[in-house]
């Protein structure tokens, strides 16, 4: 009860807008989910790459000392020397893939651009890889849309080349059986280049990560299949330098299509304007 002097004049509430601290939790977890994802992956990439490196060391180190034992034959001698020699260039391929991705992490990579036709570097690539030996079972075609003077590019055709040899080895390595496809067509001013396949395919959560690094770590992709794993990040690395951008439209069980842009830079004076992001 209020005395006769006492008045009630209501209720004061307080409020207290939280949605920046909730909003702060939230992002706290999911870096730390995040870090603890690349730590996972950290890891089983470097056990990955251990297997890798190992595989052919081994390899090396077992044929080159039975190469020293008296009265080898030289059938035997030289089956061994082509598994060294063989063993060895696996090797370098792993040792090249971390340097190279190790140049891009700290933006050390070089670009060297000159003028060439995109058909003829097609056709030294379908020759390539038409005895290739991952090939087997696999029909390989090359689709080229212009003649050879309307296929001129200025860019870094080394880089270019890899792009296409990661692509290429991958779409060979994940189809058993089917067709392996590769070519361009041109847009505007830019190559859209593309290396198709009637492989595994990719499942639709691994496609948003599948340029990533250490990926390949990722128990999903089978230890059947080896690799270090960098290559689709190298070729995006590269793609993104030559300012293009690269993406894959795949369905599991029915194949593969990877797609990458590359400016002509045939109208700028050196092609360098457009590739490193200058306007003028």
């Amino acid at each position: 009860m209020f005395g006769a002097e006492q008045q009630y004049l209501g209720r004061v509430w307080y409020f207290r807008d939280i949605t920046d601290r909730k909003q702060a939790e939230k992002d706290i977890i999911s870096a730390k989910e995040k870090a603890e994802e690349s730590d996972q992956l950290k890891t089983a990439f470097l056990q990955n790459i251990s297997h890798e490196i190992r595989t052919p060391l081994n390899s090396i180190l077992g044929f080159s000392k039975l190469l020293n034992k008296p009265g080898i034959n030289e059938d035997k001698l030289q089956q061994f020397s082509g598994i060294i020699v063989k063993s060895s260039e696996q090797l370098l391929a792993i040792v090249n893939d971390i340097i190279t991705i190790s140049s891009l992490e700290t933006k050390q990579e070089k670009l060297t651009l000159h003028k060439f036709y995109v058909n003829e570097m097609i056709s030294d690539l379908l020759t390539i890889f038409t005895i290739h030996p991952a090939r087997q079972k696999v029909s390989i075609e090359a689709k080229q849309q212009v003649s050879d003077k309307e296929s001129e590019i200025n860019t870094d055709k080394g880089k270019l080349i890899q792009i296409f040899n990661n692509l290429l080895i991958n779409a060979l390595k994940f189809t058993h059986d089917g067709f392996v496809e590769f070519g361009y067509t041109i847009e505007d001013d830019d190559f859209v280049f593309f290396v198709k396949d009637s492989g595994i395919g990719i499942r639709p959560e691994m496609q948003k990560v599948i340029f990533e690094r250490f990926r390949q770590g990722d128990l999903t992709i089978p230890r059947e299949y080896g690799g270090t794993g960098l290559g689709l990040a190298i070729s995006k690395g590269f793609v993104n330098l030559l300012g293009g951008r690269i993406w894959v439209e795949s369905v599991p069980g029915n194949g593969s299509s990877f797609y990458f842009t590359i400016p002509s830079g045939k109208n700028t004076r050196d092609g360098s304007e457009k590739i490193r992001g200058i306007s003028k």
